[in-house]
Order: C-alpha cells, then sequence, then structure tokens
C-alpha cells in the first residue's frame, strides 16, 4: 500500500491566503506524491532484517532540516528523488509569490524530481496547472505596511519566460506517459498522439531557437550555448520519431542539422565524427548495416589518422562487428578501449555481453561480477563553508556508476539464470539486492534485478 506525505508547512502572503486567486506557491498547486519506493518493497520481500540496509528517509529529512535552494543540487547528486520533490515543494511555498522566477527555479526541481520517479501523469498535472498560470494569474499586491490588500493586478507569465529545463520538461513529459512503464493504457491511437505532442512541443523549442540564433551576431557569446541546445532537442527529437518507428524522418532530423534545411541560422553546423556515429548507430540498430558500415567509414576518416588507435572508431567498428554477430573479434576491440580507459564499464559490460553470446558463462559473470563490486563512487564533498549546513549526510551523497548500473544488474541477473535455479537463483539476487540498495537511489528501477515484485 503506498504511503503518502505531504508538506502542509511553508509561509505564504497573507494577501495570498486571503483570496482565491491562484498563485505559484501555492499548497493546490502540488499532487501527494507516493513515498513508497520499489528498493524498500523488494527488501521486504526477499531479505531478513538483518540483512536491510538503512535507507535515507524522506520524511524524516523534511523533519529535522529545512532546505533551501541552494541544498536541492545534494539532493540531485544523490538522486534522492523523492526527498527533492518533498523539499522543492517546501522551498516553493515558502517562496513569495512576487518572486516568480525564483519559484519557477523551485518549479525545475519539483518536475525533475517526478520524471526521474516515474510518475509522469502527476508532472503532467503539475506543469498543466503552471500553464494554465501562465495565461493569466490573477494576484494581490501587498502592502507590507498595513498587511492589507491593494487592488487587484493581473501577471502575465508566458511559457516562453520559463527557465529552459523546464520547458524542454514540458516538451518531454507526454512522451514518457507513452512510453514509460506505466504505459499500458496508452497503446495505439493514445500513444501515437502523445508522443506527437511531444514531437510539436520539442519542434517549437527548435524554431524558438533558430529565431534567436537568426538575431545573434556571429562572435556572439550566446550562440555557443544556444547551439549546444538546439544539438541536444535534435537529438530529443530523433527519439520521438523513433518511438513512432519512423526511422526515415529520425534520420532527416539530424541530417537537416547538420545541413540545416530554411534554418534561420545562416552558418551551417559543421558535420563531426560524433554525429556521423549517431547517424551510423541508428542504422546498425535497426538492421541497415551497409549503410552504417559507409557512415563508419566517413566518421573515421575524418579523425586524426584515420581513426587509427582512436577510442571512437574503435567503438563504431565493435558495434557494427557484434551486429555482423562476430562476437570474437568485436570483444578485442571492446578491449582496446578497456585497456586505453580502465574505467569505462560500459565498454568492459559489452566484452562480457560479447562472451556470453560465445558461450562463456564464465567469463562474462566474473567481468560484469568485478564491475559491481569493484568501488568506482565519487567520494562525498568534504570541507567548505557550504558543506557546513546541517544535512542528513545519506542524501548528500554522490552516487557512484558502475555499482548503480541497471544495465550492468540485469545482464548479471541474466547470467545468474543461466547458472543456478530455483532458491539458489533467488538467494543470489537478494544477496546483490541487499548490497546495492543502500547506495542506489529513489526510482531505481528494480526490475534490472529480475525479481518479482
Amino acid at each position: 500500500m503506498a504511503s503518502f506525505f505531504g508538506i502542509g508547512g511553508g509561509v505564504r502572503s497573507a494577501s495570498v491566503e486571503s483570496s482565491s486567486a491562484p498563485a505559484i506557491n501555492q499548497e493546490n498547486m502540488f499532487e501527494l506524491v507516493p513515498m513508497s519506493d520499489k528498493v524498500d518493497d523488494a527488501m521486504y520481500q526477499y531479505t531478513t532484517p538483518g540483512n536491510r540496509p538503512q535507507r535515507p528517509d524522506p520524511v524524516d529529512y523534511l523533519r529535522n532540516f529545512v532546505p533551501e535552494m541552494e541544498d536541492l543540487d545534494a539532493l540531485v547528486k544523490g538522486h534522492s528523488w523523492r526527498t527533492l520533490a518533498l523539499a522543492s515543494r517546501s522551498v516553493i511555498v515558502r517562496t513569495s509569490f512576487t518572486q516568480y522566477n525564483q519559484a519557477l527555479e523551485g518549479w525545475v526541481y519539483r518536475i525533475h524530481s517526478l520524471i526521474r520517479l516515474g510518475h509522469y501523469e502527476l508532472a503532467n498535472i503539475e506543469v498543466g496547472r503552471l500553464e494554465r498560470l501562465s495565461k493569466s494569474q490573477l494576484v494581490y499586491q501587498e502592502d507590507h505596511n498595513t498587511s492589507a490588500s491593494t487592488e487587484p493586478i493581473t501577471i502575465y507569465h508566458p511559457i516562453k519566460t520559463w527557465p529552459w529545463e523546464l520547458r524542454v520538461m514540458r516538451a518531454q513529459i507526454p512522451g514518457l506517459i507513452a512510453t514509460g512503464p506505466k504505459s499500458a493504457g496508452t497503446e495505439g491511437v493514445n500513444r501515437h498522439i502523445l508522443i506527437c505532442k511531444s514531437i510539436d512541443r520539442t519542434h517549437a523549442l527548435i524554431r524558438t531557437l533558430d529565431k534567436k540564433l537568426a538575431k545573434l551576431g556571429p562572435d556572439s557569446p550566446q550562440k555557443g550555448m544556444y547551439r549546444t541546445r538546439r544539438f541536444q532537442l535534435v537529438l530529443l527529437l530523433s527519439r520521438q520519431l523513433l518511438e513512432l518507428k519512423d526511422v526515415p524522418q529520425a534520420l532527416k532530423v539530424i541530417r537537416d542539422y547538420i545541413s540545416p534545411t530554411g534554418s534561420t541560422d545562416n552558418e551551417k553546423s559543421p558535420i563531426s565524427p560524433h554525429l556521423l556515429t549517431i547517424l551510423a548507430r541508428i542504422h546498425i540498430n535497426f538492421g541497415d548495416l551497409k549503410n552504417g558500415s559507409k557512415l563508419i567509414k566517413q566518421a573515421e576518416d575524418m579523425l586524426p589518422e584515420k581513426g587509427f588507435n582512436n577510442d571512437l572508431a574503435i567503438a563504431n567498428r565493435a558495434f557494427l562487428l557484434a551486429a555482423q554477430g562476430k562476437w570474437s573479434e568485436a570483444r578485442k576491440e571492446f578491449e582496446q578501449i578497456v585497456y586505453h580507459q580502465p574505467l569505462n564499464f560500459n565498454m568492459a559490460n559489452n566484452m562480457a555481453i560479447c562472451d556470453l553470446y560465445q558461450g562463456n558463462l564464465d567469463g562474462a559473470l566474473s567481468i560484469i561480477d568485478d564491475l559491481l563490486t569493484t568501488e568506482m563512487a565519487t567520494p562525498d564533498r568534504g570541507g567548505g563553508d557550504q558543506d557546513k549546513r546541517p544535512r542528513n549526510h545519506n542524501h548528500s551523497r554522490e552516487l557512484g556508476t558502475a555499482k548503480t548500473s541497471e544495465t550492468l544488474l540485469y545482464n548479471y541477473c541474466s547470467c545468474l539464470e543461466l547458472r543456478f535455479d530455483d532458491n539458489r537463483l533467488v538467494q543470489a539476487k537478494a544477496h546483490k539486492l541487499s548490497h546495492i540498495a543502500s547506495i542506489v537511489g529513489d526510482g531505481f528501477n528494480v526490475k534490472s534485478l529480475k525479481l518479482e515484485i
């Protein structure tokens, strides 16, 4: 049974309290967020009390500490998304309704936390409320001397004034609802409509950036930032189109970015080995090895010494060999990259996959187990005045990567299923669960452990 927790505290201006006018910092802007956690549920189901490590409690965090805006980044680094959802709400309701921009910064954290927790519907509802406020927000001007209200005024804060991150999340959310783990009810036409809504919103953001780029001079310091944003949106748009299985249009979007068609930005975006690699891997993932191979060759030709001993070129060759079923040759290429980059656990994982497809279960299990047990976590930040604020240590931790990788854990459990059966298999997975439970953040996908919850 999911438990809920709402923060009822927070100081708001008397003028807002006494009116029914909507405001960005009012409690009725927020949905209740489930405080249950799949990792906790799995531990109660599969581990004994003595083997359950203590995990951060979001409710205790707010009972013991009043967060400020500058404290929210630590929660992001610790992947403490439940706590962030509550803390950002607390920050927003304690922000004066006249400090609209500061409140919107709090909303960036709030919506981000809901997305990371997989609560896409809740995020959609709350963003919808912000949208309605953006069209016409009626507030009361406060008289600080008498705490009385004067004549109401109307303030307009259109979506184009929102923080960029919030606008991008607004574009993503419909597609996430359609493709997320709770998307069973959004099949067929509904799914298509939701993804198309995300595509339309992403297109609108790209057009906005094109207009900004057209107004900037060639030496403007903002040009690099806008181009970076545009590139990120192009990749987002291509992924949305791939969700619709529209491979030709997804490829066209990226090609148009390289040579913009009808773009208001008069300078063409430079062709790079990385862009060609993205195109190549889309072709390869959808079985078009011929064009994928051509693009990989073009990318290699652009690299220094035509890609000799270059990790990007080596990785491209390895992925192509794997797609061709040449697992032994692909493994040798991945191994080269790991030799150059010992902490690149993604390439080490690919080595293990090659071993698995060659029937070398022991080799695959050994590689993945080493990755999951090697200490790769970033140490907690120490020193500095900013770290002397009272803070739950568990909430400010910075997570490692290999130990908490859902892909690695999924592959590890897949290997276990080939090694064990029945009780030994469940025990081995439960042992791994108790090992990672204290370091994985909220929103961790327990399905990667292949346990029935």
